[in-house]
């Protein structure tokens, strides 16, 4: 009876089980998260650099897409933020001092509209550098924003936005450093890679341009890094780490490569040769050498055994 009874409550058990289960499966198709219409758009070109001289004025203009596929129109307006990069290069719409000076000097002159299923348009935006600008760079993001559908109680804004890099002409600084270079001479798994620090203490951005170039053993080369690759911006008075990789790494063979970084007035290069073997296959010929050893060890024994009873 008791064995009934146990057997009883553990079905009770699964039978719950089962019930949540389901429930919660119900919930998440039903529930989902919300999905707006009318969001998608494009923002063309994403960003744009200029350089400016202490009193000039320069228009910009960028495209705003409205995908045909869209279900609705695309209700927008613009806005001008400051923005800066972090050290992991994420974009961060905020104020960094000296670098947003650039926000007060913006003038929109459509700053919203309307835009149909299948429409684009041209939208422009105006800096006026005052004479008195100080040199260096100025960041600024023109916010493409738009409102969601209303889900329930939910209303959610959906931005994009097109990037300007500007620097004023002037007293700029130019410094930067370069630290901490790395490249594994053994690589169990994955790919050959090298990667850099880039500091820049200068007042404007700058580039550090960057090679990767991998050579078997005969000396032929086998990659080059591509040219899109090479060039990495650096925001100023920031630190980014930048990398390159071979992609298309095999999975066994000896290389010798070469990782070459120019950053302002600075030239590193790291030279290694790396080995690429999976782990398993390591561990495979050190048991075989071990195992030699062993065998070679036992058979030396053995012969100074033999000779030690010939001479007895």
């Amino acid at each position: 009876m008791r064995s009934r009874g146990l057997k009883f409550s553990s079905l009770k058990r699964i039978a719950l089980i089962s019930v949540l289960f389901i429930a919660g499966l119900f919930i998440s198709l039903f529930f989902e998260e919300p999905c707006f219409a009318g969001t998608n758009f494009t923002v063309s070109p994403m960003y744009q650099k200029y350089s400016f001289a202490a009193g000039e004025t320069k228009s910009f203009s960028f495209r705003v897409y409205n995908p045909i596929e869209s279900s609705s129109n695309l209700e927008f307006e613009l806005e001008a933020e400051p923005f800066f990069k972090d050290d992991d290069n994420n974009v961060q719409f905020s104020a960094k001092e000296d670098y947003s000076l650039i926000i007060n000097w913006v003038t929109i002159p459509e700053a919203s509209g309307t835009l149909k299923p299948g429409e684009g348009r041209d939208l422009s935006f105006s800096i006026s550098v005052p004479s008195t600008a100080p040199a260096g760079g100025q960041y600024v993001a023109i916010l493409v924003k738009t409102k969601g559908d209303t889900v329930g109680i939910v209303n959610q804004n959906f931005s994009m936005a097109h990037l300007l890099y500007a620097d004023v002409a002037g007293q700029t600084r130019h410094s930067g450093l370069l630290e901490n270079p790395g490249m594994k001479p053994l690589i169990f798994s994955g790919n050959i890679s090298a990667s850099i620090t880039a500091k820049n203490s200068g007042n404007v951005h700058a580039y550090a341009y960057q090679r990767l170039t991998v050579t078997n053993l005969f000396g032929e080369k086998v990659y080059s890094s591509p040219d899109s690759d090479t060039d990495k911006l650096i925001m100023p008075e920031t630190s980014r780490q930048i990398s390159l990789e071979w992609s298309g790494t095999p999975s066994i063979g000896l290389f010798r490569a070469a990782y070459t970084v120019e950053f302002e007035d600075e030239v590193t290069t790291v030279e290694k040769i790396i080995l690429v073997c999976p782990l398993w296959l390591l561990t495979l010929v050190f048991i075989l050498l071990a195992s030699a050893v062993i065998v070679i060890v036992k058979k030396l024994k053995n012969r100074h055994k033999t000779m030690d009873l010939a001479e007895v």
